[in-house]
């Protein structure tokens, strides 16, 4: 979905679990993540499908990019990805 807009997608839909993904992520903007490294830095409530799921989401946005070389899944915020979510971010919040 190279080059698609997020307006109206899942990914720019407010959800309190969405939120904590992407506050995690940009507290951490360089860090390298699998879904489980990411599911244990977050409140126990949220579920380790739902950071998959979101993961998968911004990559195929191109908000992060696959780290090669490991096993499991492990991804990196891109600098792109940080500018697009730290608005979003700071809009939820201040709801």
């Amino acid at each position: 979905m190279k080059g698609a807009t997020l307006t109206g997608t899942t990914a720019t839909r407010f959800s309190p679990v969405r939120l904590a993904i992407y506050e995690k992520l940009l507290d951490r903007s360089t860090a390298e993540w699998t879904v489980a490294t990411l599911t244990e830095s977050l409140p126990s409530h949220i579920r380790r499908d739902s950071v998959r799921s979101t993961l998968y989401v911004l990559l195929a946005y191109d908000l992060m990019n696959q780290v090669r070389g490991h096993s499991a899944l492990t991804v990196r915020l891109t600098p792109h990805g940080a500018a697009v979510l730290r608005p979003l971010v700071d809009a939820w919040r201040a709801r």
